[in-house]
């Protein structure tokens, strides 16, 4: 279950035969004749001050910053980027298990790889937050030498997340930190992307959520396993599970425990995925048993679309 820039890297050529646009298509955005997608101008706000280059607009300039640093320094903005995609994904602790080929955090992260490409291959730019227990992260592409860098920094991402001791929590500030985030980023119509498998979901979260969803166009890819969707059964008695760092083998040989852990399962999911459709959430399920891009293809495939 390792990941590499180079595997991320070569997604592209899976991104590239992706000749539905899943997400732009559940953003209702268009294609202009030149046959890139057109979409709403970005609306970021404030992002950091830079040094003055030639053909900068005098009225970007900021006097007060200059004149302690000696030099011309302007403003930039998060709107100057134009971004077309933000994509919000869960690096929590719950995201490294797996009970089939994949770690969640995986699937989630190739997903957001592949539609990455995809927009930066129309020429879009992207905003990435992950989102963990401990922080936050945000990055940004602009072209391909970006999109490189970005995927360097998730890997290193990925790879911290996956070494630290798991903390299981019972609250969902962490998540309501990320939403908050994006809501106070996004100051005009955005497309967001959240990729996560919405356990850690309470009121807080919700009221979030829906904010978003009031003012963005939403997209929710959740990643489940099958053991937590309870879509299989450990009838044989033992079933293999995994951390991402350890494997240990879960004996489920009481058939009643099963049931009612799957009850459960069934029942908060089915209650997470109402309230999102409920919110105007385009929604889709992708699992740990087979690759992302071979999901994503498959939707084509079948004509499956977000609901």
């Amino acid at each position: 279950m390792k990941v590499a820039v180079k595997r991320l890297a070569e997604l592209r050529k899976y991104a590239a035969d992706l000749t539905f646009p899943l997400i732009y298509a559940a953003c209702n955005l268009e294609k202009t004749d030149g046959g890139h997608t057109a979409i709403p101008e970005g609306g970021f706000s404030f992002n950091e001050h830079r040094m003055y280059q030639q053909g900068d607009s005098s009225k970007r300039i900021d006097w007060s910053v200059s004149a302690r640093r000696g030099s011309l320094w302007v403003k930039q903005f998060y709107e100057e980027a134009q971004t077309s995609l933000v994509f919000v994904i869960d690096f929590s602790s719950g995201m490294f298990f797996s009970s089939q080929l994949f770690l969640k955090a995986i699937i989630a992260l190739e997903a957001m790889v592949l539609l990455g490409w995809q927009s930066i291959d129309n020429q879009q730019n992207i905003t990435c937050l992950v989102m963990t227990e401990q922080d936050n992260h945000l990055f940004t592409a602009q072209n391909s030498v970006d999109f490189h860098l970005l995927l360097e920094h998730l890997c290193a991402l990925y790879h911290q997340c996956r070494q630290q001791p798991v903390k299981r929590s019972d609250h969902s500030a962490w998540f309501s930190r990320g939403l908050h985030q994006i809501k106070s980023l996004c100051q005009k119509q955005q497309n967001i992307v959240l990729i996560s498998d919405f356990i850690n979901t309470d009121s807080s979260t919700s009221l979030y959520l829906n904010i978003l969803c009031n003012q963005h166009k939403v997209v929710a890819l959740r990643v489940l396993d099958p053991l937590e969707s309870g879509d299989i059964h450990l009838s044989s008695g033992f079933f293999s599970v995994t951390d991402g760092k350890s494997s240990s083998t879960l004996f489920g040989h009481n058939q009643k425990s099963q049931q009612q852990f799957n009850r459960v399962c069934k029942q908060h999911f089915q209650q997470v995925k109402r309230q999102l459709v409920s919110y105007g959430v385009c929604f889709a399920d992708l699992t740990t048993k087979a690759a992302a891009h071979k999901q994503l293809h498959r939707m084509i495939k079948e004509n499956i679309n977000v609901a």
